[in-house]
């Protein structure tokens, strides 16, 4: 992962896919003590520059671990540990190469995410889910260090929607014809209530314009991702208006950028519009409708739709909503004891090989039950 990729509110880019808490905490319980004896042997050799002679050779070390340790969570896609890992490495190199000016602030920041990382994953390993955000503030240190921007925490949101976003084409002739029409027709009351907002934010009235407008094009989309956008937009003013407080300014300025994408549907058409599609304002609003506490069906419909895109909040089900139930982790207890079994029987077999006659290939042909058995559980 480069400097670049960190996603940014500004660019709208993402950092990595979609991660999967169930079926990490798996793999992490199987090769949790290596990653962590890797971390281990980088914390030495960090430990070896910072009280030594600071030779770079400790932290050319430090890094390779550093390294592996990224390309094992990016494998497992564990979004928050390979971005604090991939971090990690960044700071290191640049200590290594002397493109840091504080060299005890980035040594001091590198060694606060060699402690953190290993007790992240633990909590990972035991089901609870990844989010990257509750590692935002030792990114940001390992970024301060480097000089680099720090991220923000809308950037943090929602990591892999250009994947859900690329998973909605639009297909050739797709998009209502007719909509860049309706949009020109409706433009200038929204531009009125929008300036009427901004001038008077208290003004219900103007709220409850560009909400029945919102309404009424979502009603005319036919493609997916414009018929996203605009439940998005829907469910933020609702929210604003239900709430009765004055909105911050960021969310008066996005609704200054939906009528922006507007203009651009009405020049180029729906189905062209939305090819070049504005993840960014998408994240921002579902940001906000995921913040908000309402109870209204178009904003709780939102909710949803922004924590599956966000997936930071798909911890293993419990009845009380908790990461894991006592029922689930049974099952895991379960399964892992099959799976142990299993596992053991091969490996006798194997070891029995090995020091037998290897001419007598049966001891390995008979692995290739139980080792679909064990492909198939998994």
């Amino acid at each position: 992962m480069n400097e670049h990729t960190i996603p940014d509110a500004a660019t709208g880019q993402d950092a990595a896919a979609r991660p999967r808490p169930v079926a990490d905490a798996v793999a992490l319980r199987w090769i949790g003590d290596d990653l962590n004896e890797v971390l281990r042997l980088a914390q030495r050799e960090l430990e070896a520059f910072a009280e030594g002679d600071r030779e770079p050779v400790h932290l050319t070390a430090c890094r390779g671990q550093l390294h592996e340790v990224r390309a094992t969570l990016q494998l497992l896609e564990l979004h928050g540990g390979a971005m604090l890992a991939d971090e990690m490495e960044q700071t290191a190199a640049a200590l290594a190469e002397g493109e840091v000016v504080e060299r005890k602030a980035a040594a001091e920041a590198l060694m606060l995410g060699l402690v953190q990382l290993p007790d992240y994953l633990g909590r990972l390993a035991g089901g609870e889910a990844d989010v990257p955000l509750m590692l935002l503030p030792v990114l940001n240190d390992l970024r301060e260090a480097r000089r680099a921007r720090a991220v923000s925490e809308i950037s943090m949101f929602a990591p892999q929607l250009e994947t859900v976003i690329a998973a909605e084409p639009v297909e050739s002739g797709g998009g209502n014809p007719a909509l860049g029409e309706e949009l020109r027709l409706r433009r200038g009351p929204f531009l009125r209530a929008l300036l009427g907002w901004y001038k008077n934010p208290q003004a219900a009235d103007n709220l409850e314009t560009i909400r029945d407008l919102i309404e009424q094009v979502l009603e005319q989309a036919a493609t997916a991702r414009m018929r996203r956008l605009l439940e998005a937009a829907d469910a933020v003013v609702t929210e604003i208006i239900e709430r009765g407080a004055e909105p911050d300014t960021t969310e008066r300025l996005l609704f200054g950028r939906i009528d922006r994408f507007f203009k651009v549907v009405i020049d180029l058409g729906e189905a062209r519009a939305v090819e070049d599609f504005p993840t960014d304002l998408l994240r921002h609003l579902l940001y906000y409708a995921a913040r908000s506490e309402s109870e209204h069906p178009v904003v709780s419909k939102v909710r949803q739709l922004a924590v599956e895109a966000n997936r930071v909040a798909r911890p293993v089900p419990g009845a009380d909503g908790s990461a894991g139930s006592s029922a689930g982790n049974a099952l895991f207890e379960a399964v892992g004891e099959a799976l142990r079994q299993d596992l053991r029987g091969m490996k006798d077999d194997l070891d029995l090989f090995m020091r037998g006659n290897r001419a007598d290939l049966s001891r390995l042909t008979r692995l290739a039950e139980p080792l679909r058995r064990v492909g198939d559980t998994l």
